[in-house]
């Protein structure tokens, strides 16, 4: 009886997927509004990965890691899937392999494929608890409040974008978020182990929203070329190089929302271009939430979950798409090698080289750091080798990497390997200006002295942010000197892992000293730290660091504060929150965050508006494509890049400012023509442009809407 109900579930399982298939088949078809962005974003984003994990007979795993696997396995595929189409079609002359019809049809011939031999060789995994999520009503009650933080927080964009009124996200940030994280410590007893994951994701989803929704256009500084390397992928139909460019290597930002946007088809690209990386990085968190609850109880892990959501690059998600993306592959892998349970050997390393390859398609800067990351793992514990109980960082693992590395940035892609090798080489040659201080990075000479010569407020942040980096030194330094009781040593006795769940394995321990070693290079070695951006980089190392954030914690409470160490960490993360985000700043009215305030200088510049964007395209359709155009600075280059679609190297941002002669059109922004001003780095150094009268002598004005100007 019980074996017949069973396959009868099985079947239910199995048709509710066909005709999830095919539902999307129709709303595609036929071109149903919402049904199709709806259906089409089910398809793409959670159907290849739950099939995957079928295949893959990984039943057993819990909630959390059901999630983000279903999700980083179906992005992966559609990474891997869309080249291996685009590469096929292309070889027998077909140019559209991106086309709407190929690509569905293509996609259907898979997921039926995949999902018939599923079914026949694992078929406990089409059963109701698959899919099933534990909670109770004291978790259900927590996720009713948490479900309310996107909707306040597109509410309060939406009064800021119609308004100019930031009353409503102040009040999300300042009152609603830290309400929601401190009820969930509160009733940490009461609530049931599924609700955490769900509750990460709201979260994470909320704080993204306002850099996602503040402006209809493209905001940011590489963005605007991110978006660009999509738009010639879409419009191409297929995948190639495009100029050259290092962004060539990066799919994630090219393939994979053309793919996107073929089935979804949202008429407002940009929103659909920054919208997939919100959705698909929430996910990072919930990676470090698993990874920290392997070593924490799960309420500390859901603290270590909110450090990595409060980072800067995090908030902006929106406006540094390909780094976040890489950064959420990166999770994945660290998360396969070191965090999940109940698989065998085989499994978990084919998921750390699944999501390793993902990481390289997705950003090499994240790409090369984890590399250099295994690198150094492994020659730190070369003469530790007999103390190592587990070994998971092996000398196959980094040569099947470094090969994978040389393949895709060197032999087919080509620039990313060519500029890392001019990078490494200029490094060395700027060693002798170690001692300058000209030589460091805005964010090194800020940690150093320069934020608390600002205000009091940026002198608070630096404090916090200088805690946060004591609470972490203070866990991996703890972690070192309580080395037997938290590490897998093979000392001869038995010892106790303390308040840790489990112990670290020597090459997790590894992994974060070499994290905190990268750090350390890239604030202090002259160029590193211009040319790679710091708050970056850390985001990357807190996916490993944010447990030992929570251990200094819960050292510093027990040996110094006397303290309950939750309430001591929670107290820091609302005050790092509030200054991260930028709501502190704005209640004391000075206006940093862009997504916060249209009075912060960073909106003057970053936000792109209609006129603006109808001044780049009516350039762009009166010259053409292979004219030279000139800008007054890079914000004006910015906005012919997204809107007007022209390639970065027809765009001369330089021959203004120098004086040079300009030999053919003349773009200025809403700035430069209305403001009167321009920027001659970024918005750090801003200069009057009526000092450059004399360029517009031999010019006239052939175009003026109001916000942009043209002239020839």
């Amino acid at each position: 009886m019980i074996e017949e109900r069973g396959k009868s579930v099985s079947k239910k399982w199995f048709g509710f997927i066909i005709g999830v298939i095919l539902l999307t088949d129709l709303a595609v078809a036929l071109n149903i509004p919402y049904l199709r962005q709806l259906m089409g974003f089910i398809f793409l984003t959670v159907l290849p990965g739950s099939l995957l994990l079928f295949l893959m007979k990984l039943n057993k795993l819990a909630t959390a890691e059901r999630i983000v696997m279903v999700i980083g396995l179906s992005i992966a595929f559609l990474l891997f899937f869309g080249l291996l189409l685009n590469e096929i079609c292309l070889s027998f002359g077909y140019m559209e392999p991106l086309a709407t019809n190929v690509l569905l049809i293509s996609l259907n011939l898979v997921f039926i494929t995949l999902l018939i031999i599923a079914y026949i060789t694992n078929r406990e995994a089409f059963s109701s608890t698959f899919f099933h999520v534990e909670l109770n009503q004291e978790g259900k009650l927590l996720l009713i409040l948490f479900s309310i933080l996107p909707l306040m927080s597109s509410l309060g964009m939406y009064f800021l974008n119609t308004f100019d009124n930031n009353s409503i996200l102040l009040i999300f940030l300042l009152g609603l978020v830290p309400l929601s994280i401190i009820l969930i410590n509160m009733l940490k007893n009461k609530i049931s182990s599924d609700t955490y994951p769900l509750a990460i994701i709201l979260l994470a989803v909320s704080v993204m929203v306002p850099c996602w929704l503040r402006s209809e256009h493209i905001m940011g500084s590489d963005v605007h070329y991110e978006y660009y390397m999509f738009y010639k992928t879409l419009s191409n139909g297929h995948w190639t190089k495009v100029e050259g460019s290092v962004l060539d290597a990066c799919l994630g930002i090219s393939l994979l929302p053309a793919v996107y946007q073929s089935l979804v088809h949202i008429g407002r690209m940009e929103y659909l271009f920054k919208g997939i990386y919100v959705i698909i990085c929430a996910f990072t968190p919930v990676c470090v939430y698993i990874i920290s609850k392997k070593y924490l109880p799960e309420s500390y892990a859901f603290l270590g979950a909110l450090f990595f959501i409060f980072q800067p690059t995090f908030l902006t998600t929106a406006g540094s798409t390909r780094t976040n993306l890489g950064i959420f592959f990166f999770a994945l892998s660290v998360m396969a090698l070191f965090s999940l349970t109940g698989i065998d050997g085989v499994k978990q390393r084919g998921l750390f080289v699944i999501f390793m390859a993902s990481t390289l398609l997705s950003h090499y800067s994240t790409t090369y750091i984890f590399l250099f990351m295994l690198i150094s793992v492994y020659l730190i514990g070369l003469p530790l080798r007999k103390y190592q109980q587990f070994k998971s960082i092996t000398i196959v693992s980094i040569s099947l990497f470094f090969s994978m590395i040389f393949l895709w940035y060197s032999q087919i892609t080509e620039s990313p390997f060519n500029s890392v090798i001019w990078f490494i080489e200029y490094t060395f040659k700027e060693l002798p200006k170690f001692f300058v201080e000209e030589s460091r990075s805005y964010e090194m000479n800020l940690l150093t002295g320069g934020g608390f010569r600002e205000s009091y407020l940026s002198a608070i942040h630096y404090v916090l942010i200088y805690v946060t980096f004591a609470f972490t030194g203070v866990g991996v330094l703890g972690t070192m000197i309580k080395r037997k009781d938290m590490l897998f040593i093979a000392w001869p006795r038995k010892s106790e892992s303390g308040f840790l769940q489990t112990k670290f394995e020597m090459d997790y321990f590894f992994t974060a000293v070499a994290s905190i070693g990268i750090q350390m290079a890239t604030l202090v070695l002259p160029y590193v730290s211009e040319g790679y951006d710091i708050t970056r980089l850390y985001s990357q190392t807190l996916v490993l660091l944010s447990v030992f954030f929570i251990i200094g914690g819960i050292v510093l409470s027990k040996y110094f504060f006397k303290l309950n160490p939750r309430w001591l960490i929670l107290l820091l993360l609302i005050l790092y929150a509030a200054f991260t985000t930028g709501a502190t700043y704005e209640v004391a009215g000075v206006h940093k965050q862009a997504y916060l305030s249209s009075e912060a200088v960073t909106y003057s510049f970053e936000n792109i508006d209609d006129q603006e964007s109808s001044a780049a395209k009516w350039l762009k359709e009166r010259i053409g494509s292979k004219s030279q155009i000139y800008t007054a600075d890079a914000y004006g280059s910015q906005a012919l890049i997204s809107q007007g679609k022209f390639s970065p190297s027809l765009i001369d941002r330089y021959s203004f400012y120098y004086r040079r002669q300009i030999k053919g059109c003349l773009y200025l922004s809403y700035n430069n023509a209305n403001g009167k001003f321009m920027s001659t780095g970024w918005v750090s150094e801003l200069c009057d442009i009526s000092d450059y009268s004399d360029t517009f002598i031999s010019k006239n004005m052939i175009y003026n809407n109001g916000g942009g100007v043209v002239y020839k």
